[in-house]
């Protein structure tokens, strides 16, 4: 069955299998988008009013629902879409009923369609066995009766070429690194990076190419963003910039220092764990070390991400590669410190913010200069 992917996306060329149009998995944008150009290429915009019909289903919703509604032609136009939105939301026993009987009048084609959050890109198992699922009997019913495309989650280099893409169109280009900046700050959802491309359009102004600077100026950092930032701080022995990240962090986007003193001890397990595969001989772009997981810890965060967010590794690889082990040792135990004190097990500042900016004043001022 088709696979629609955000670097694979062109709809202008897209043109639907038989009377059937499945669009499924994670990434809503892609989905809404391809229905729109689905539409696009079957209906004329003077048709749409009359010739376009959207059911929106409910749990309680029956597969003869979808059968009768497309079923029934328009008087006033020669093809007739109907989109049924939210197809998981049709009982196991309903999404069976409907693959065992597709089947609609001439001149209408069906767009069945996922709402925005059910999709998760896992669709292994046999049947509708989870609540508000696809069942793969109708996925693979649709596949042989028309298309089923999955719109599944871009990778990052795929999520920079949709930014590229959707930036020239809105007649704002963006370079290639510009746009890996915003989908470092942004993250992989199309949906979020679309608002942000337009938001920044208008800020570059008409005909402008979309800067680096525009991005630091409109588009505020996540709090991963921000804890990447601290732990290049530390690498570089920049107290000044990783205490003012951090104060961004908790003033800006309300994370507790609490919480922000668990990003960060994440983010140095996570750079131990990355220093351990390149001390293994691993290089980014390549699998991990056979073996390396009784060197890591159990259900290793470093390991899941090199499987889907292969990019996130890279730059902690290059963390790692700036922080020595006598560093990392210190850094740890400076982290249990920390921990015990705020626990009250051992001596030391009791005020959290107090004591997770000493840490890392300490974790910067560990770091050779240079």
């Amino acid at each position: 069955m088709p696979r629609l992917s955000a670097a694979e996306f062109h709809i202008k060329g897209y043109e639907p299998r038989g009377q059937w149009c499945l669009l499924y998995g994670p990434e809503y944008e892609l989905k809404a988008r391809a229905r729109e150009g689905i539409i696009n290429r079957l209906v004329p915009p003077p048709d749409r009013e009359y010739a376009v019909e959207t059911i929106a289903l409910a749990k309680a919703s029956k597969a003869a629902s979808v059968a009768a509604a497309a079923q029934s032609g328009s008087m006033l136009s020669p093809t007739r879409v109907l989109v049924a939105d939210g197809i998981e939301n049709l009982p196991n026993a309903e999404q069976r009923e409907l693959a065992r009987n597709l089947a609609a009048a001439p001149g209408t084609t069906v767009i069945l369609i996922e709402s925005p959050r059910s999709g998760r890109g896992d669709y292994d198992a046999s049947g509708a066995d989870r609540k508000g699922r696809l069942s793969t009997e109708l996925i693979k019913a649709v596949a042989e009766a028309g298309s089923a495309i999955e719109c599944r989650s871009p990778t990052r280099d795929e999520a920079v070429k949709w930014v590229v893409d959707h930036a020239r169109s809105l007649g704002a280009p963006i370079k290639p690194a510009v746009a890996s900046l915003l989908v470092e700050r942004v993250g992989l959802d199309l949906g979020r990076l679309a608002r942000e491309v337009e938001k920044l359009a208008l800020v570059a102004g008409a005909d402008a190419a979309i800067a680096r600077e525009h991005i630091e100026e409109a588009t505020p950092r996540t709090p991963e963003d921000n804890i990447f930032a601290v732990g290049d701080a530390i690498g570089a022995g920049d107290v000044d910039h990783a205490l003012a990240v951090l104060r961004d962090l908790m003033q800006y986007q309300g994370v507790e220092p609490t919480t922000a003193l668990a990003f960060v001890a994440r983010q140095i397990r996570l750079i131990w764990q990355a220093k351990v595969l390149l001390d293994r001989g691993w290089r980014p772009g390549r699998e991990a070390p056979e073996g390396i997981e009784s060197l890591l810890p159990e259900g290793s965060d470093i390991l899941r991400m090199l499987e889907n967010r292969a990019w996130l590794v890279n730059r902690l690889a290059g963390q790692a590669r700036r922080i020595g082990w006598p560093q990392l040792t210190y850094a740890i135990r400076r982290l249990l410190e920390t921990e015990l004190a705020l626990k009250g097990v051992s001596e030391g500042v009791s005020d959290p913010q107090i004591a997770l900016e000493l840490l890392v004043v300490d974790l910067c001022r560990s770091q050779p200069r240079g």
